[in-house]
Parts: C-alpha cells; sequence; structure tokens
C-alpha cells in the first residue's frame, strides 16, 4: 500500500491504482494538493470521490 496526492493518481495511464477513502469522511471535507503542496483544494469528500471516478480510477469507501 502507497500514499500519494488524491489527485496525483489520475495521471497514470494503466489505471492500476484504486483508491480507499476512510467512511468517516462521506459527506465531509476533504483538503488535497493539486499537485502543487503551495495550494490546498477543499472539495467534499464525495465529489473527490467522484472526480477520481470520472478519470478512470476506482474508488471504494472502507473504514480505516
Amino acid at each position: 500500500t502507497r500514499f500519494v496526492s488524491s489527485f496525483v493518481v489520475m495521471n497514470g495511464s494503466a489505471r492500476e491504482v484504486r483508491v480507499y477513502i476512510d467512511a468517516e469522511f462521506v459527506g465531509g471535507m476533504s483538503g488535497v494538493h493539486p499537485n502543487d503542496n503551495t495550494a490546498t483544494v477543499r472539495l467534499r469528500a464525495d465529489d473527490l470521490a467522484d472526480i477520481i471516478r470520472e478519470n478512470g480510477v476506482a474508488v471504494e469507501y472502507t473504514v480505516i
């Protein structure tokens, strides 16, 4: 298991990545770096999951 920025997973071409989001974030806000650590984007965890899925990467909610 490796941990990376939530947006960087969309850069791979093989789509061999699966994203797991802690179920406690459902309906809550999340702050992520937009592949640049000088800024932070805040969005709902559900919206983040939708963006990642729209880019062909699997997302699952899990209890961590």
